[in-house]
């Protein structure tokens, strides 16, 4: 292992795999990241900052307009913010191009031991357990989450915090090569058919349907008038219906969270569609500025929502997504997708495939809490002498 794939297991590491959240002081590990991060490219850092300035301005000023609107805002928290933003920003930059391929090597390497230690568990109703988590057995590259049962979530959680995050990594380490997605068939076969095995066995709802949806819209954005491509179309959106109508993770789920969703009238869920709704609240108080990280400020209108967070308590938004939206403001999530459609290298197809693929994946997993998602409109700048 080279020391740009070691930097990008250690940047997937702190993204939010249970095994680095658990320590006490895990909040410092991007800055500890950071540090040796910025010693191995030091020479890629004044350059970097100068070519993605616009991107870290933009976020200090929505940090600003919060203080002015709120009269507080956490300054650690903003700091920590940045530091992540930067930390990715600052790999991607260096590592160029060759980020993606050891991103992908990375995420081969954990998709080959959840395939194997995976199936194991499932069968031997048995997990290697090194760490001593609460929730999880886990040997630190592989947790296997526990039921209130005892019994074991079967679904392939990989690294991460839940099987539906380490299909959202899966499919972005693919997603990178949405325009050579045939050179990585011929060159990683293997490694290809491996992370798609691992891809298929967290049976993730989102990540299922964020993937047929996105094979769908590319073929419609690049059909050509012939037959092969109706028969393609057709044969996906069969497939789509009857995966749908026969897999309860699927049908069953989406039904239930739409049915669920009807009760909720503006009360907290935990679910992505009823987290929508509820964060329509907050989007609607402060549409530009958003309301913030902070609990304070975030849950404003919610005391025992905001003093159990005060309190350590973790909540469990189930929308990313609209968590980004009702934080951060709509004008800077705009922007945020506006940076990373201008800063791809991809034609503009597949820069609007990958638009729609990080709007249907981030209805899930909180990602944006994290440094690979929060600095992806600084991907590949190199290639850009300014933002």
């Amino acid at each position: 292992m080279n020391i740009h794939i070691l930097i990008v297991f250690l940047l997937v590491l702190i993204s939010g795999t249970p095994t680095i959240r658990q320590y006490q002081y895990y909040e410092y590990l991007p800055l500890l990241l950071s540090i040796l991060t910025s010693f191995i490219y030091r020479t890629n850092v004044i350059s970097f900052l100068r070519s993605s300035s616009i991107y870290f301005i933009s976020v200090i000023l929505i940090f600003i307009f919060q203080y002015l609107t709120f009269d507080f805002i956490s300054l650690l928290g903003s700091i920590n913010l940045l530091v992540k933003i930067y930390l990715a920003g600052l790999i991607y930059y260096a590592q160029k191009d060759t980020f993606r391929k050891n991103f992908f090597y990375v995420m081969y390497f954990f998709s080959l031991v959840s395939i194997i230690v995976f199936p194991y568990t499932m069968l031997t109703n048995s997990a290697p357990d090194f760490m001593g988590m609460e929730q999880f057995k886990s040997i630190g590259i592989y947790n296997q989450k526990v039921l209130f049962n005892g019994s074991f979530l079967p679904r392939n959680s990989g690294p991460f915090w839940e099987p539906g995050a380490f299909a959202g990594y899966l499919l972005l380490c693919i997603a990178l090569y949405i325009n050579d997605i045939n050179y990585l068939w011929k060159t990683q076969k293997f490694k290809f058919i491996i992370v798609i095995a691992a891809f298929i066995t967290t049976f993730s709802t989102t990540g299922y349907l964020t993937l047929f949806i996105c094979i769908i819209i590319k073929m419609i954005l690049s059909a050509k008038t012939n037959i092969s491509t109706y028969i393609a179309l057709l044969f996906f959106t069969i497939s789509s219906f009857i995966i749908y109508t026969q897999f309860d993770f699927l049908g069953e789920k989406i039904n239930s969270q739409i049915n669920e969703t009807q009760k909720y009238n503006q009360e907290f869920s935990n679910k992505r569609m009823g987290a929508f709704i509820f964060d329509l609240h907050y989007i609607e108080k402060h549409p530009l500025t958003g309301n913030g990280w902070h609990a304070r400020t975030r849950w404003a209108d919610h005391p025992i929502l905001q003093n159990q967070e005060l309190s350590g308590e973790t909540l469990g938004h189930g929308n990313g997504f609209s968590n980004f939206l009702a934080s951060m403001g709509c004008l800077f999530v705009l922007f945020y997708f506006y940076l990373i459609y201008r800063n791809l290298s991809f034609s503009p197809i597949d820069k609007i495939v990958f638009i729609v693929f990080l709007i249907i994946i981030l209805q899930g997993e909180q990602y944006l809490l994290y440094p690979i998602f929060l600095g992806l409109p600084l991907y590949r700048t190199v290639y850009n002498q300014a933002l």
